[in-house]
């Protein structure tokens, strides 16, 4: 899982389990998503979509991923700013695996 700043592509968070796909450990937070997963973008979070648009490839691996923003109503009848997506990454060899054995 991977938590990031929409408005800067700044990473906020991710669980152990993403910082090993990334190789990076210590380095990860703080970076910009696209310096960490090259090629990705989010713009589909931004158009309300919960799935990445196709199949992404990714350090030789083919991933689902999928995502939300939330939207906190604001105080003061201000705009609401989206907080921070969470994306989960689905690695599609796993899930065929899993399809096989269930």
């Amino acid at each position: 899982m991977l938590v990031f700043d929409v408005a800067t592509g700044e990473i906020l968070w991710c669980n152990d389990m993403f910082t090993d796909l990334t190789g990076l450990k210590d380095k990860i937070f703080e970076t910009a998503v696209d310096a960490v997963i090259p090629d990705f973008t989010y713009r589909w979070l931004l158009d309300g979509k919960r799935e990445y648009p196709e199949q992404f490839r990714w350090n030789d691996r083919i991933y689902r991923v999928f995502g939300a923003l939330s939207r906190p109503e604001p105080e003061g009848g201000d705009q609401p700013t989206p907080w921070p997506p969470p994306t989960g990454w689905t690695s599609l060899r796993l899930s065929r695996c899993a399809r096989l054995w269930s």
